[in-house]
């Protein structure tokens, strides 16, 4: 097969899946994520001199959302570790979906074989698309669909059932998936920094808080998880491709010449707990805890400093289970 690598977002190519067989199956992912940390910023300079700041946090995050599986069995891992194999697998399942698709939807997919035949299928797409109107979900899909088709376009025979006995289970999104996440955070930082405007250095503060359920979020979170059973790992059967959870929406307050502003906005996870999460549920138990110190080299307020450098340790507490579904909080988000 030609080796061609596409940038397709593939949780949310087979959202546009029309159908599920009977024997769908539905697995609920939860993580929980606890920690507290400190750190130290420092920078010697001399133009500005020794500006130094300490910081301190805790948070707390809850996921839990829901993907489905049709409980056929796959040949290939499309979250295979090696890349070309990965690119390889999903490049043939979006490809495969595309196809049921469109056949599901009482139409009819013929992989040409001249350069007039790949035209029409583009002319196809175009209106497809076209039909769309201003529905940027439904263009998107559609686009998506018939780039997946283009990929395969030079080995058609892929677009056909493997022979061989599969061992992947994939657990997809769906439409209205039940999700809900929870994020509780409290950030104070304390310090001293050269001031441009009065060319000296400042005693400052900045002060971070959020305690939200369901923060807003632009589409449901199943969207942006995709995971892989191993039927055959008996010990470390599942692969996640993606971690994500919504930033809460809390209140920064600035403290500086002892004027202090406030304003409402996003507090995300600090890059260096949700780097950890990332890779420690990248392939790994479909349940399980531990704890952990992790170093922080980047700021917990995740805004980069032009000089100096920042160490700290989170102490992080993580549980994570893809079992059965559990009885979710359905409250409606803010």
């Amino acid at each position: 097969m030609r080796k061609i690598a596409l940038s397709l977002s593939l949780p949310v190519l087979l959202l546009a899946s029309v159908a599920w067989a009977q024997d769908v199956t539905e697995r609920e992912l939860y993580v929980e994520v606890e920690f507290e940390a400190d750190q130290k910023w420092e920078s010697r300079t001399e133009e500005f001199g020794y500006q130094h700041s300490t910081a301190t946090t805790k948070q707390h995050w809850v996921l839990r959302t829901r993907l489905r599986s049709d409980s056929g069995l796959h040949t290939r891992n499309i979250l295979d570790p090696s890349l070309q194999k990965r690119l390889d697998a999903k490049t043939i399942h979006l490809a495969r979906q595309a196809k049921k698709d469109i056949e599901a939807a009482g139409g009819r997919l013929t992989i040409p074989k001249t350069p007039e035949g790949r035209s029409q299928l583009t002319l196809q797409m175009q209106e497809e698309t076209a039909a769309c109107g201003t529905d940027a979900r439904c263009r998107q899909d559609t686009m998506m669909r018939y780039a997946a088709i283009f990929a395969v376009m030079d080995n058609p025979d892929v677009l056909e059932n493997d022979d061989e006995e599969g061992q992947f289970l994939y657990y997809e999104p769906y439409p209205g998936c039940t999700d809900y996440s929870k994020v509780s955070m409290t950030l104070e930082i304390e310090g001293i920094r050269w001031s441009k405007s009065k060319k000296e250095l400042v005693p400052f503060s900045e002060k971070r808080q959020a305690d939200q359920e369901n923060p807003p979020h632009d589409v449901d979170l199943c969207t942006r998880f995709l995971a892989v059973i191993d039927t055959e790992d008996a010990d470390k059967p599942m692969y996640l491709e993606n971690f994500y959870l919504p930033s809460g929406v809390g209140e920064t307050a600035y403290t500086i010449y002892g004027n202090t502003t406030r304003k409402t906005e996003e507090q995300p996870m600090p890059p260096g707990v949700l780097r950890y999460v990332t890779e420690r549920l990248k392939h790994a138990k479909t349940s399980g805890s531990e704890t952990v110190e992790q170093r922080l080299t980047f700021p917990l307020n995740g805004i980069s400093e032009e000089t100096g450098s920042s160490v700290g340790t989170a102490r992080i507490n993580l549980e994570w289970k893809f079992s059965d579904p559990e009885p979710v909080d359905t409250t409606q988000r803010q």
